[in-house]
């Protein structure tokens, strides 16, 4: 993200069902992160499949208590990785929707 874009937009955070709650009453917290480093992940909407994906894998459950969040995000609060389309933060931010993994991937599969 460059100084060219506008300062807020659209990114999304894959999760597990058990976490949806407390997302809702307290926003992505990186202060609850299970990873190497206390940050909240998010993804652009190409990301979303491989997202799922990673996070099935890294906590070892079912497409059905996978959940992605759309999330208004400051860009200035994010920081980006290696990886194309993959950021990390360290500020909360609150969900705009959270709706089930197999929605997005429902749609992905109509196109």
């Amino acid at each position: 993200m460059d100084a060219q874009q506008i300062s807020t937009g659209i990114l999304y955070h894959v999760t597990i069902g058990s976490n949806v709650d407390n997302i809702w009453a307290s926003g992505i917290d990186p202060n609850y992160s299970t990873g190497k480093l206390d940050a909240a992940w998010y993804i652009t909407k190409e990301n979303i499949l491989w997202a799922i994906c990673h996070v099935a894998s890294r906590h070892g459950c079912l497409m059905d208590d996978i959940f992605v969040c759309s999330v208004l995000v400051e860009h200035k609060a994010m920081r980006g990785t290696c990886r194309k389309g993959i950021y990390y933060t360290k500020s909360c931010f609150f969900a705009e929707t959270i709706n089930p993994a197999a929605w997005f991937i429902d749609q992905e599969s109509s196109k």
